[in-house]
């Protein structure tokens, strides 16, 4: 089965694909060299063919035939290895000289050398012939042996050669193959046993900083966030299970006692309009949560439009002026115009509009909140801020939760999803939300990042 596995991998055949390609460049590399090498050798080899007949016709010039026929015959004598081919034939065709006979029918190639096969022995002869005055003519050669050993010599390297490395290529694409099949087996375990329940399991990570170490770290950050979700989600659960246990065991028993105590017509009508008002509260938590949910899932970015943020900011101090003055509270509006950003205007003015409506339900009359806007270092800060009882540090987190209110607030009106849906739509546009201690109060500061449009730093 192991061995089926390694045979199927991709690693293998991208190992055993690299082996070729690199076998055909050293193949193509080995064979330029044997052709320059070989091509080398008998330049040199042609060179010295040359220089001796070079040397036979300027003896011919200073003794004649007798001089060269001399000259042959003390070569001849001297080369005990019989490399050189010496004939001096006659006008006639007669031998005069030398021991090659007859006269060889090749024909002279385009540098005006003839290549002549060895009788006995190995490699070619590399020739050349002259003519002198007397129609007497003369052949001189040497035989190429040395290139022919050299050729033969780098023929059988070059098979070694990629025999020995065809063979390291396959045993180390094999071993390679082998140690991916190992991580990829561990990363497959450890996924094979989250879908069996064991949400607890993470990937391996070694020390090598590699591909797969990434991927591991990709891998169990988003298994951290898929826990993170899986425990926000049963907390979700609880808070509905805690809010809304309370309503509904108000409406089941006011409308069981509407149909067991015979009551009046008015009555009735009374008891049926609260229990209205109990499924009002209901339908508006589960519509916040449907909202937050599509807020979350980050489809409404396809909508965004250039955004004024002072247009809005403005707006919201409109909007609840009347109302803090009406309570005996002070509503201040610092605010910097033509602040833009990418985004969707009516999600930024409900985020502003909870922030502020928070405020002003913790806030105490003469208590004064805060709207400010401003720009820093590319980043736009919507702030509001109140002197109320402020949010404990360690809770400061966990009102961001869905449906979770500290319990000073569980007495107050609302479903603790307001600072639930403003986080998500910072987090929609690419920002952040927190809350910040105000000495006294809280802060609640909304980052985002800064749209394209920005005009001058104009204060209301």
């Amino acid at each position: 089965m192991r061995a089926l596995e390694l045979l199927r991998s991709r690693a293998l055949r991208l190992a055993l694909l690299y082996a070729a390609l690199f076998g055909v460049s050293i193949t193509v590399l080995l064979g330029f060299i044997y052709l320059i090498a070989g091509n080398y050798v008998r330049s040199h080899v042609d060179e010295f063919v040359s220089s001796e007949l070079d040397m036979l016709e300027a003896d011919y010039q200073l003794d004649g035939i007798d001089g060269v026929i001399g000259l042959i015959n003390s070569r001849d004598t001297s080369d005990h290895s019989n490399h050189w081919l010496y004939l001096y034939v006659a006008a006639d065709g007669r031998r005069l000289a030398g021991d090659h006979d007859p006269w060889p029918r090749a024909s002279p190639e385009p540098d005006g050398f003839l290549t002549l096969p060895v009788r006995d022995g190995i490699g070619t002869i590399r020739a050349r012939e002259a003519h002198f005055p007397d129609g007497s003519r003369i052949l001189v050669g040497l035989n190429d042996y040395e290139a022919s050993e050299m050729r033969s010599a780098l023929a059988r390297s070059m098979g070694f050669g990629l025999g020995a490395m065809l063979l390291l290529a396959i045993g180390g694409g094999v071993l390679v193959t082998m140690a991916t099949l190992r991580q990829i087996e561990s990363i497959n375990r450890v996924t094979h046993d989250i879908m069996a329940g064991d949400l607890s399991q993470r990937v391996p990570i070694g020390g090598s900083n590699d591909e797969f170490d990434a991927l591991g770290r990709n891998i169990n950050a988003m298994l951290d966030r898929i826990g993170m979700l899986m425990d926000a989600i049963r907390g979700v659960t609880d808070n509905i299970a805690h809010d809304l246990r309370l309503p509904l065991a108000r409406l089941r028993a006011r409308l069981e006692a509407a149909l067991t105590q015979g009551s009046s017509a008015a009555e009735l009508q009374r008891s049926i309009g609260h229990s209205i008002e109990e499924v009002d509260s209901i339908l508006v938590t589960f519509g916040s949560l449907l909202r937050i949910a599509n807020v979350e899932s980050g489809r409404l970015r396809e909508s965004f439009t250039d955004v004024d943020l002072s247009a809005i900011a403005i707006d919201a101090e409109q909007l609840f002026e009347p109302i803090a003055n009406s309570e005996g509270k002070t509503l201040l509006l610092r605010v910097q115009h033509d602040v833009h950003i990418d985004g969707s205007r009516d999600l930024l003015f409900q985020a502003l509009a909870n922030l502020v409506d928070n405020a002003l339900k913790y806030t105490s009359a003469g208590g004064e909140i805060d709207i400010e806007l401003a720009v820093e270092h590319d980043i736009v800060q919507l702030v509001v801020a109140d002197n109320g009882p402020g949010v404990a540090a360690d809770q400061r987190d966990k009102v961001f939760q869905r449906l979770y209110r500290v319990d000073p607030s569980r007495s107050t009106a609302g479903n603790g999803l307001g600072l639930s849906l403003v986080r998500a739509v910072a987090l929609l546009h690419e920002g952040s939300c927190e809350i910040e201690d105000n000495r006294p109060g809280a802060r609640v500061v909304l980052r985002l990042p800064l749209g394209p449009r920005q005009g001058p730093a104009n204060q209301r």
